[in-house]
């Protein structure tokens, strides 16, 4: 996720994720808005000034270029994206369902774990414990 102070383009500098949506690994986010419940794919590109409105799928490997617009309930995907066809109905519950378990078990993960790190204790190995 990239935010920047300004951008080339002269489009909006903020980066805003609004809801529960399900961004995949090794995407990139350049300032732009993703609304709720929106789908993007592995190892996609957003880029600044962009709009994912609510329930769209960006396809895997997608560049989705400045200023684009992605209505919502659509499925787009390429480089630069193309629109690709409307988002079937069961296409739209599984990925507001996916986005809700995954928050869920998020949660659940992230409260397993202390507030801070202890890393610091092992200088040279689990076994090697620094002491104060």
């Amino acid at each position: 996720m990239h935010t920047a102070a300004t951008s080339p383009t002269g489009l909006g500098a903020e980066l805003i994720l609004e809801g529960d949506n399900v961004i995949q690994n090794n995407c990139t986010l350049y300032s732009c808005r993703i609304e709720k419940g929106a789908y993007v794919g592995h190892n996609s590109v957003i880029m600044e000034g962009a709009v994912l409105q609510k329930g769209c799928i960006i396809a895997p490997n997608s560049v989705v270029p400045p200023g684009r617009i992605v209505k919502e309930r659509q499925v787009w995907g390429g480089n630069p994206i193309k629109y690709i066809r409307k988002a079937l109905e069961q296409e739209a519950f599984v990925s507001f369902e996916y986005c809700r378990h995954s928050n869920d078990y998020a949660e659940v993960y992230n409260n397993s774990f202390l507030p801070y790190n202890n890393a610091y204790l092992y200088r040279h190995g689990p076994s090697e414990v620094a002491l104060p």
